[in-house]
């Protein structure tokens, strides 16, 4: 289980930044991910993944077209 490519390949989440050291004690690297939301909707809504239809499940059409613009 991988939840870095389900960030990334999935929801579109690009990493911006990698740290040693963070404020977990653990001994992993952290990767800071950004989203931003108008491309990863369009991006789902593109593939017609069930992930966009669970997320946007119940949307208005008013919510849906503010993010097409």
């Amino acid at each position: 289980h991988n939840p870095y490519k389900f960030h990334t390949r999935i929801m579109g989440f690009t990493p911006v930044a990698t740290h040693n050291l963070g404020e977990l004690n653990c001994l992993n690297r952290r990767i800071t991910l950004i989203l931003n939301i108008k491309v990863a909707y369009n991006r789902l809504k593109r593939n017609g993944s069930w992930i966009y239809r669970f997320l946007t499940d119940g949307w208005d059409a008013k919510l849906h077209e503010q993010l097409t613009l």
